[in-house]
This record gives C-alpha cells, structure tokens and sequence, in this order.
C-alpha cells in the first residue's frame, strides 16, 4: 500500500506527503461564525454562519472531485512563469512538499524554482474572519521579480 503521509511524531498534525491521494484530505476549521474546509490540493470552500446555506467561496457539492475555492499563485515576472502555492489548480513538480492538516488550520510547504513557501490558512477563535499567512524564501541565489497573486471563487 502507498504511503500519502503521516502523524507527526507529537500527534498534532497530519502530514501528507503526496497530494494525489485516492479521495482528497480535508479539514475543516471553524470558529462558531465563520469556517473553511480545505483539502490537500488547497481546493476547498468558506462559508459564513451556515455550512450549506450561506458559502461564500463557491462550494463544489462532490468533493471527491476536489477543484474548487481558492488559489494562491506565484508569478514570476522575469521568468514569465506563474505557479500554485498548493498544487491545484497549477499542479507544478514541486522539489518539495507538504500539506500540513493541524487543528485549526492548514498550512502548505513547498518548494519550486528556488522558492521556498509556506502558505497558512486559519480563522480567528473569535472574529469573523479567515486568515492566510504567507511566508517566501528565494533561495535560488539570483535576484527576481516575484507578485503574488490570490484567487477567490465568490459564490
């Protein structure tokens, strides 16, 4: 049996190491307004006070197919590239990555073209609103030019 990932050595995460599993890994994290669900690919939908009534980022109802929400891209303006920070809906062959499914939120590693990411993503425990935390190392050793550019599927 392939091996897609696995629990941190202290338990609080889940770690997926290949983001094609056979049925796409979700968690879904919540304050009592406000929540997301997010799977391995960064696919995923938000919602606003009711779960099925009042999505806000557009919510595929089969979710065995994975391919919906919201995207973060890199563009590289230099090389005329531009890539995922999560796989979809890009899928780039990263030279590194990890979806990192914790309670209460989800965060991506990858590496791809010189560039180190770390994309976090999490409600507030009490406001309403959800939160993307990006982090970017350029290890390439050359200098760029990098945008970085988000992607919401409004409802």
């Amino acid at each position: 049996m392939k091996s897609y990932g696995y629990f941190s050595p202290d338990g609080t995460e889940y770690v997926i190491t290949d983001p094609r599993p056979p049925r796409p890994w979700i968690n879904l994290i919540a304050n009592p307004r406000v929540g997301l669900a997010v799977s391995q690919t960064g696919s995923g939908f938000s919602w606003i006070d009711n779960s099925q009534l009042a999505v806000i980022v557009r919510w595929q109802q089969d979710l065995a197919e994975d391919r919906s929400g919201r995207f973060l891209y890199i563009w590289d303006r230099d090389a005329d590239e531009v890539w995922s920070l999560a796989p979809a809906p890009c899928w780039p062959a990263y030279d590194r990555y990890a979806c990192r499914h914790g309670f209460g939120y989800t965060t991506f590693e990858t590496e791809y073209r010189g560039l180190r990411a770390r994309w976090t993503l999490f409600v507030d425990t009490e406001a309403t609103v959800e939160m993307w935390r990006v982090h970017l190392e350029d290890v390439s050793g050359r200098s760029r030019r990098l945008s970085v550019v988000a992607y919401l599927e409004w409802n």
